[in-house]
């Protein structure tokens, strides 16, 4: 079993990004704060998006029967 925890401690930065368009990339803009466009505040902090928190692994091994195992 392993736990991975990952944060973004620069949520709240000093611009927003503003969304690409077809033929334009995607632009910083300064003096809004992050999420003004996508109108998602959020906090200073926030989880890293795409890590999973928590994962196990079970194993089973089967052998035919009679045989034994060691």
């Amino acid at each position: 079993m392993s736990y991975v925890e990952g944060r973004d401690h620069d949520r709240n930065g000093s611009f927003a990004t503003q969304r690409a368009t077809p033929g334009s990339p995607k632009q910083k803009v300064a003096g809004l704060p992050r999420g003004h466009f996508s109108g998602v505040a959020g906090a200073a902090r926030e989880p890293l998006p795409a890590i999973v928190p928590l994962e196990s692994r079970v194993g089973v091994r089967l052998h035919p029967a009679g045989e034994q195992s060691e």
